[in-house]
């Protein structure tokens, strides 16, 4: 699954889980919706902002387990990643082209298009998963190293850092900025 997907998918886990505590302590109280929400915007022009112990804990526990997930998916990326580079062979291999890449907000990212010799004496060209500006890789032409998986060759990946751990490391980010940044979010509160 793409890492945007993944980020999407959880993203509407997290909103869908916090609606439904909210949804069942409004139905706990004997509300109707629009009575909790009135209730709520009276409430909240009345003090100074500051989330409900309820909704807090319910929040960050569920932020807790997102954060949880995405050290997991780091840590098996990573170890896959390891397992990979340990596995392959290496070849040295050329960039020929950089394939150029849309965003979601319109941006242009590229991703570098690479050509090697197997050991099978087969060439192969692939074209990286990680794509961002050209000024991250190296030059047209350069020469670089290369991973690939013996027995599928197309299975290969540039020896550099954006290539092997920048997802396993954004996945950490994303797991540590959930379990632990929920502090800075709501300072003193818990």
């Amino acid at each position: 699954m793409p890492l945007p997907a993944l980020f999407f998918l959880i993203w509407v886990g997290v909103v869908f889980l916090t609606m439904l505590v909210k949804i069942r302590q409004i139905r706990a109280k004997g509300q109707t919706f629009r009575d909790a929400m009135q209730e709520a915007s009276a409430k909240a022009a009345a003090q100074p902002r500051k989330p409900s112990p309820a909704f807090s804990k319910a929040g960050f526990k569920i932020f807790r387990i997102v954060g949880v997930l995405f050290i997991l998916v780091a840590v098996w990326t990573g170890f896959s990643t390891a397992s990979f580079i340990q596995k392959a062979a290496r070849a040295p291999g050329q960039i020929i082209d950089f394939i150029a890449r849309r965003g979601s907000k319109g941006g242009i990212s590229y991703a570098p298009h690479v050509r090697f010799l197997a050991s099978s004496g087969q060439i192969v060209v692939f074209t990286t998963r990680f794509s961002t500006q050209k000024s991250f890789w190296p030059p047209l032409g350069s020469t670089i190293g290369v991973f690939y998986d013996p027995f599928f060759p197309r299975h290969a990946r540039m020896d550099c850092f954006g290539d092997l751990w920048f997802q396993s490391l954004l996945m950490l980010f994303f797991g540590v900025m959930f379990v632990g940044g929920r502090y800075s979010l709501v300072v003193g509160q818990y």
